[in-house]
């Protein structure tokens, strides 16, 4: 999305954090994200996802790429090349690629989880999931087998 990257996001971020710390505030980042953007890969966002983890940001919310008139993105996704460039461009359309993508940067939370494993099993990536989730993540099958069998709390009658 033409935006400065990881070095200036990082330099910010430390920077807030200091300064919270300096006043003695509890305040926190809330990035704005998108998933499925053009140009953007399944690899590219499993990148992000590692990245914010390293961070220690964990994101609630997360906006699935939506074709808006006359910006350069819904052309991306519309014609399948930057225009600034002229060069091909990766679009998930489909939505599978746009789940896979958007349940990586969720990665921590559980009803997530079975999707991201698929994504990493299709990057052939399975062994980040211990970078994910730790020593204890387990295998795919595992992974998705406790997100089937959790069970959804009901209230207890009073």
């Amino acid at each position: 999305m033409r935006k400065p990257g990881k070095k200036a996001f990082e330099t910010f971020l430390a920077r807030f954090r200091m300064e919270s710390e300096r006043i003695g505030k509890r305040q926190f980042i809330v990035p704005y994200l998108i998933s499925g953007h053009p140009g953007c890969t399944l690899a590219d966002m499993l990148e992000l996802a590692l990245v914010l983890k390293s961070m220690g940001i964990t994101v609630e919310q997360v906006q699935d790429f939506t074709p808006t008139p006359g910006t350069i993105a819904t052309c991306m996704f519309y014609c399948g090349f930057d225009p600034m460039t002229g060069k091909k461009v990766y679009t998930a359309v489909s939505d599978r690629d746009k789940g896979l993508q958007k349940a990586l940067l969720l990665w921590h939370q559980p009803a997530e989880r079975a999707k991201v494993m698929e994504a990493l099993k299709e990057l052939g990536r399975e062994s980040d999931a211990v970078r994910l989730w730790g020593s204890g993540a387990g295998s795919i099958r595992e992974q998705g087998a406790q997100v089937r069998q959790r069970k959804i709390p009901t209230k207890k009658a009073r």
